[in-house]
């Protein structure tokens, strides 16, 4: 019955990465979600047949079914990636056919949000060197769910921390607004803070901590080996994406030394 259970978790994992491809394509280009599905080659609409996660790149030998152009492997890679994260969150709740209740369910959903929303994050600042507006508040509204959720469910939630980190939310939103008018390049930045803020909603103080020094190790590294290759150090480094990346090596490494240490 466990098998079910987490062959479950694995295809809607699988949906969501199918999500966080689609989201990552259309914001930056801020094509309308009412549009429906299609061909990024031949502009074809695609039918529900077409999109099914990682079958449907099976069966169509990774290739459009009208144009015959090979759809990109980023997006198998990324439901197949996805599908095997969801069934490390249930593992990392103790997901069971003998401990599921609706408390579980609700963690996992917004346990799910959460990597769902860092993985938009990702897959846009590696390709557009950017990280819009749409995507933070995406991430805010994850944010305040799972706020109601640790207010009405979690007894040593301490409603005093959340303040602060709003407060702080606000200052720097207000901050963002007044340079936003004057230099665009400065809102880059600020989204990242706010990136920052809103980790901190779902993660501990310990896991954020970990989660920066790991990203500015990466981005260490990342400028070594430019030097080393002698390759220009003016291209912009893509902080959100490896902030995303780095939280997720740590989410790993901290389940792994609790549950088999």
């Amino acid at each position: 019955m466990n098998i079910f259970l987490y062959t479950i978790l694995f295809i809607i994992g699988a949906f969501c990465g199918s999500f966080a491809e689609l989201t990552a394509y259309r914001m930056p280009l801020k094509i309308s979600w009412k549009k429906k599905a299609f061909c990024e080659n031949c502009n074809k609409a695609l039918s529900i047949y077409d999109q099914i996660p990682i079958l449907s790149y099976i069966m169509l030998k990774g290739k459009c079914r009208y144009c015959k152009n090979k759809i990109s492997k980023r997006k198998i890679i990324t439901e197949i990636i996805f599908g095997i994260a969801f069934i490390f969150l249930g593992l990392f709740y103790n997901l069971n056919v003998n401990t599921i209740n609706i408390i579980k369910i609700l963690e996992i959903i917004l346990g799910g949000m959460y990597i769902t929303f860092l993985a938009i994050i990702i897959l846009i600042d590696l390709k557009n060197k950017t990280l819009n507006d749409q995507s933070i508040i995406f991430g805010i509204i994850i944010s305040i769910l799972n706020i109601i959720f640790k207010y009405v469910h979690d007894k040593e939630f301490r409603p005093s921390q959340i303040i602060v980190y709003m407060i702080i939310f606000i200052v720097i939103a207000l901050i963002s607004t007044l340079f936003s008018k004057k230099k665009n390049r400065h809102q880059y930045l600020f989204n990242n803070i706010f990136l920052i803020l809103i980790m901190n909603f779902f993660v501990t103080e310990i896991t954020m901590i970990l989660t920066i020094s790991t990203t500015l190790l990466i981005i260490g590294f990342k400028t070594i080996l430019m030097k080393i290759y002698k390759k220009s150090t003016n291209e912009k480094i893509p902080i959100s994406a490896y902030i995303g990346i780095s939280d997720y090596i740590i989410l790993l490494i901290i389940y792994i030394i609790e549950n088999f240490r």
